[in-house]
């Protein structure tokens, strides 16, 4: 049996769509907030969110953190998207691309979590699935769609790739000058060491900021945050996490770096935790947050971190 917390993570996921139990009103007031201030932010009344759009280039899959404690982070994705002029739709139903039974072994409860998702994707027929930055949603999506789904078959790929692609053609214009400020950047277990995704972010982190510092080791080498396996979602682990954070700690103090680029929510927690408990003084980033400052989105100093 997994423990009880996750178990509770999985049957609100079940329940509601989303593993943080978002209420369908609560997720579309906060859809229509964060509409209302890009409207005012690009002076432009007009916007939309593109929801059950069909036929977009790609269905953006994220995490329910974006909309129940971190709807900055969605917003600052929206910002990059409208930047872009993206063609992409997200679901006014199920858009969490999250699932907790990647860790609890319940594989009828996986499918359970993970095929409604896939079954509006399959609706609205877009060209691929574009997953937010974090590395569990990524694995979790990957892992259905190898090993369950049996409809139709979409590219599953890691917005970090895509932010990559977007700097390669030229459809995103930066100037790394505006981010001054030496950034590291870490390794997500899901995302790097079991699913293979390690240069696109390391390519757009060295488009996107003046002084970026790898941590050592790095890549599929780069230490654990400490809080995988779900252990970042159970409060009874906090001290065991900061115990084995420790060797991050380490690793971040020695690139002498002032900002964590972190590309994982779940990581992410740990990460506000380990500068908390260490008073490490970093700000914690992801990395749509530093190209929106290189798109001269935000100014250095006044962006957004965890």
């Amino acid at each position: 049996m997994p423990p009880g917390h996750l178990q509770v993570i999985a049957d609100d996921h079940m329940r509601t769509g989303n593993q943080m139990g978002v209420e369908q009103i609560d997720y579309d007031e906060t859809l229509e907030w964060i509409e209302e201030m890009m409207q005012e932010d690009l002076k432009d009344p007009t916007y939309k969110i593109p929801l059950d759009v069909p036929n977009a280039d790609f269905f953006f899959g994220f995490n329910a953190r974006e909309i129940k404690h971190y709807p900055a982070d969605l917003q600052s994705i929206l910002n990059v998207f409208h930047a872009a002029k993206a063609n992409f739709t997200i679901s006014s139903k199920r858009w969490d691309a999250t699932n907790i039974c990647l860790f609890t072994g319940k594989n009828d409860e996986f499918d359970a979590i993970s095929r409604p998702m896939f079954e509006e994707a399959e609706r609205l027929n877009p060209k691929e699935i574009i997953v937010t930055e974090c590395g569990h949603a990524f694995r979790s999506t990957r892992v259905f769609a190898r090993d369950y789904w049996k409809g139709k078959q979409f590219p599953i790929r890691s917005i970090v790739e895509l932010y990559a692609d977007w700097i390669k053609d030229g459809t995103l214009k930066l100037d790394k000058t505006r981010n001054t400020i030496p950034v590291t950047l870490h390794d997500p277990c899901n995302m790097v060491r079991k699913e293979g995704i390690v240069e696109p972010q390391r390519y757009v982190l060295s488009n996107t900021v003046m002084d970026f510092r790898e941590m050592f080791p790095n890549r599929e080498y780069n230490l654990c945050c400490g809080a995988g396996g779900g252990a970042g979602a159970v409060a009874e682990t906090k001290a065991m996490r900061m115990v084995k954070a420790k060797p991050k700690v380490d690793q971040l103090v020695a690139t002498g770096a002032k900002i964590g680029c972190i590309p994982c929510h779940n990581c992410m927690d740990q990460f506000v935790d380990m500068n908390k408990h260490y008073k490490i003084g970093m700000k914690m980033m992801h990395l749509t947050a530093l190209i929106e400052v290189a798109l001269g989105l935000v100014d250095e100093e006044k962006q957004y971190f965890h």
